[in-house]
């Protein structure tokens, strides 16, 4: 990204700096080196300044500068190096009027949800901003750091799947400063490794308002259980033969034998008496 401005604002607050020199005030709006540089050249001084803009590494402390929710797609420092009568002398540190500032957006960011926000001498505060198509504009006095931030997608975390074999394309819950964004009209979803047991990714890409924010959310698509073995049918054990209880009457199975045993008792007692009547006759 390139950043311009206008230097106009400068001259300005270089005449506004002699206009205090001139009238014996205190010098305002410059560091304290600047300000004693100032001092110690008296009436006969020559003022230069110059806008420096630059790229740099995000500050060790940028997750707190920046708070929950938020990421930065650029940080910069912007300064206004003074040179009192040709020698370095500090800076100025804030100018007459604000001081405006234009740069592209990144590919695919037009029209997104992006703001700036100033760090100077610890106050971190938003500063007004606009986007018109992929261009982004800011105005500021104060000079020191700044970054071009968009607000981070949260996304809730998403339950172990069941493997079917086929895709598996679990809904996601997309929120942004915490209002829950539509599926199809704020985002799609996209799925990586997401077939097979394993580790699974849901990728989320902002459309529309919410164009250039992008997050992604793990999920785990578990192996399917092993089917037990079939258990073995036991044969059927044969039921012991019923045993009749004394004094029983005898059963259904048990009547003829019964009968069968009076019957030879009968005929054995007839053969008796036959026997014994023939004696009695012999005699």
């Amino acid at each position: 990204m390139t950043l311009s401005t206008n230097d106009a604002n400068l001259n300005s607050t270089l005449d506004s700096i002699k206009n205090q020199i001139a009238s014996g005030g205190q010098v305002t709006g410059v560091s304290e080196d600047a300000r004693q540089a100032i001092a110690a050249a008296g009436n006969n001084v020559q003022l230069e300044a110059s806008l420096e803009i630059s790229d740099i590494t995000p500050p060790e402390e940028s997750s707190q500068l920046l708070g929950a929710g938020r990421q930065a797609l650029r940080w910069l420092d912007i300064s206004i190096p003074l040179k009192v009568n040709g020698a370095a002398a500090g800076c100025i540190e804030q100018t007459a009027s604000a001081v405006e500032f234009s740069t592209l957006l990144p590919d695919g960011m037009a029209g997104g949800l992006v703001s700036v926000i100033r760090v100077h001498n610890g106050q971190v505060e938003t500063i007004p901003s606009r986007v018109e198509g992929n261009k982004l504009t800011f105005s500021s006095d104060l000079f020191s750091l700044f970054a071009v931030v968009t607000p981070s997608m949260s996304v809730s975390a998403i339950a172990d799947q069941a493997c079917t074999g086929q895709p598996v394309t679990p809904a996601v819950t997309v929120t942004v400063d915490g209002k829950t964004l539509t599926a199809g009209t704020d985002y799609t979803v996209s799925y990586r490794n997401n077939t097979l047991p394993g580790t699974a990714t849901a990728v989320i890409t902002g459309i529309n308002s919410y164009s250039g924010l992008t997050a992604e959310m793990n999920f785990i698509i578990l192996a399917p259980s092993p089917s037990p073995a079939p258990t073995a049918t036991p044969e059927p054990t044969a039921s012991p033969a019923p045993t009749a209880a004394a004094g029983a009457p005898p059963t259904a199975d048990e009547t003829p034998l019964a009968l069968y045993a009076i019957l030879l008792a009968l005929c054995a007692g007839a053969l008796l008496l036959t026997a014994a009547g023939r004696k009695k006759t012999n005699r």
